[in-house]
């Protein structure tokens, strides 16, 4: 069974202000693994991100974080 990241229909939190931060979260299905979890957040998010639609300002990606929460189920997350 393939490995399937999906994005989460409450995601894109943005934080303005000192400091701005941008947290996409995600649902990843298909494995037990932490690696090939945390492997498939790559492809499935953002390297950089423009929260504002302006062409201008691009949040690169800082952290990505992965949680198991069932059998073969996690929940993801990617900072920018």
């Amino acid at each position: 069974m393939p490995v399937i990241v999906d994005e989460n229909f409450e995601s894109r939190m943005v934080t303005t202000g000192q400091g701005p931060s941008i947290e996409l979260r995600y649902t990843v299905r298909g494995t037990n693994s932490q690696t090939e979890a945390t492997a498939a957040m790559g492809p499935a998010s953002p390297d950089l991100y423009d929260p504002y639609g302006s062409g201008i300002i691009f949040y690169p990606r800082q952290s990505v974080t992965v949680q198991p929460i069932g059998d073969e189920l996690w929940e993801a997350g990617a900072v920018l």
